[in-house]
Parts: C-alpha cells; structure tokens; sequence
C-alpha cells in the first residue's frame, strides 16, 4: 500500500472517529467497549475526540511528503501504543465491543506499515533527491533571521 494511501486512509479515520466521540461518545464506546460510559467517561470523552481529530488533520496534512515528515513518526508511534492498549483491552475481555478486534487489526497493520517506512529514503522525483530539492529552496530563499523560525519544507 502506498504510504500516502495509508496517511489518507488514517488521516480520514481517526478524523471521523474523533468527531463520532464530540457528537456520540456513548455510541462509540458501545461499538468499541460493548459498554455505555460512565462515571468522568462523557466528560473526558469528547477531548479525547479532539485529539483524535487533530491526529487525523496531521496525517491529512502529512501525506504529501510522508516520508520526510514527523507525521510518520508520529503515526507509528501512535498506532503502536494504540494496538499494545486495545490488545490488553480485547485479551483482559471486561469490555469487547464488536468494532474492537478490527480497531486492533487496523492499528497493528497500520504501525507495522508506518515501521517499515521510517526507515527508507525519499525517491527522488523529476530526477531530483529530497536533499537536492531543500539544496535549491534554501539557496533560493532571502537571508534573514527570521527564516529559522519560519516553517520550511526540509531542515
């Protein structure tokens, strides 16, 4: 699977997700739990969805050059923790929701891809590196000092 299909996929999932626990968190947990929240659980889980919002925006906005973004870090990260806990959660069997075993699934196949990336270099495009091209932008942009706290496209 392309690395920018899987940031688009996960970008698109996590987003829909994360608004789904803002609007219904009682439902989602019902899907993922196979329990109703209780107690600080419809407080808390709203932020939570904020975050998985946001997480889904930084996959979004990293899948142009997923492979020299932080985002795969990030992602992979992410999805690893995310496939220990929910595992724990499916093993320890209190609280199994039908949406629970493919959330594991999806997460340890998305860690696992996103690993195998972090590792491997950009291609080169147009006949050009990653490296050639951040040679060029840095070359071409004005000297000020304001430019290292400005966002660039390579360090």
């Amino acid at each position: 699977m392309p690395l920018t299909l899987l940031f688009t996929i996960a970008a698109l999932i996590e987003a829909l997700t994360g608004l789904a626990l803002v609007i219904l968190p009682n439902a989602v947990a019902q899907l993922l739990l196979g329990e109703p929240l209780s107690g600080a659980g419809p407080a808390v889980a709203p932020l939570t969805g904020i975050a998985l919002f946001a997480w889904g925006v930084m996959a979004w906005a990293g899948r142009e050059a997923p492979r020299r973004s932080p985002a795969l870090v990030a992602m992979l990260t992410y999805n690893g923790l995310a496939t220990i806990y929910l595992a724990i959660v499916l093993i320890d069997g209190e609280f199994v929701g039908p949406l629970l075993l493919p959330a594991v699934l999806l997460h340890a196949l998305t860690a696992t891809h996103s690993e195998m990336d972090v590792g491997k270099r950009p291609k080169a495009v147009n006949g050009r590196t990653a490296n050639q091209g951040c040679n060029e932008w840095k070359s071409s942009r004005p000297q000020s000092p304001f430019w290292k706290f400005s966002s660039a496209p390579c360090s």
